[in-house]
């Protein structure tokens, strides 16, 4: 899946929503409603997008 496919999944209009987010652009960053949705649109569990951070 690609990074435009998963934005617009999730419900953003374009992936530079990831960019934003990674960087922390113009005050935009992933929250849990985020993460739920990526993880359903991957279809893994919202721990796994937590696996091997300490």
């Amino acid at each position: 899946m690609s990074q435009l496919e998963l934005a617009l999944t999730i419900g953003q209009r374009g992936n530079a929503f990831f960019n934003y987010a990674e960087n922390n652009t113009n005050n935009k960053h992933f929250n849990f409603e985020h993460l739920y949705k990526i993880a359903k649109a991957l279809q893994i569990s919202f721990t796994d997008l937590f696996e091997g951070i300490e």
